[in-house]
């Protein structure tokens, strides 16, 4: 994994996160049951996180159970960068 992509879109998450009044989380704690995280935030996250990387998360991985901590979304969003940069 592209380490440096992966600390710039963990800061944007937490950045994101701040911004919608969401207390911190560690980036391998579930946003779910940590934080309070609703589908709606997630959305926005997602939403903003796509825009902030001109990138575009495949709707097949866009399941909250499946990005459900920092790592994760961080990690579909370099996955996806590193797959239209190659």
């Amino acid at each position: 994994m592209d380490v440096k992509r992966h600390a710039l879109v963990l800061k944007c998450i937490k950045s994101i996160l701040k911004e919608e009044g969401f207390s911190s989380a560690k980036p391998d704690d579930d946003l779910v049951s940590t934080i309070g995280l609703d589908s709606l935030a997630f959305a926005r996250i997602i939403v903003a996180l796509e825009d902030e990387f001109n990138c575009t998360i495949p709707d097949r991985e866009l399941f909250m159970s499946k990005l459900n901590t920092m790592n994760k979304i961080s990690s579909a969003i370099v996955s996806v960068m590193n797959t239209h940069n190659t």
